[in-house]
């Protein structure tokens, strides 16, 4: 399940999808993608979502990791 900040952001009940996921503890990160198609990327931090600076080279991190 994301975290309270990224269901939020999404209309109740929309269902996210667990693309890969990397890490583990405060290093882990989990890239979510919504049925809209955005995606974001859940850290022990703040969520790095699609549109922002570092978010491609965090997402080949994660997908490369499988």
């Amino acid at each position: 399940m994301a975290s309270i900040g990224i269901s939020k952001h999404f209309v109740a009940n929309m269902a996210l999808e667990i693309l890969g996921s990397t890490g583990s503890g405060d290093s882990k990160m989990t890239l979510y993608r919504a049925r809209t198609g955005q995606e974001v990327i859940e850290t022990n931090g703040d969520p790095c979502w699609d549109s922002e600076d570092g978010f491609q080279a965090a997402r080949e991190q994660i997908m490369g990791a499988e």
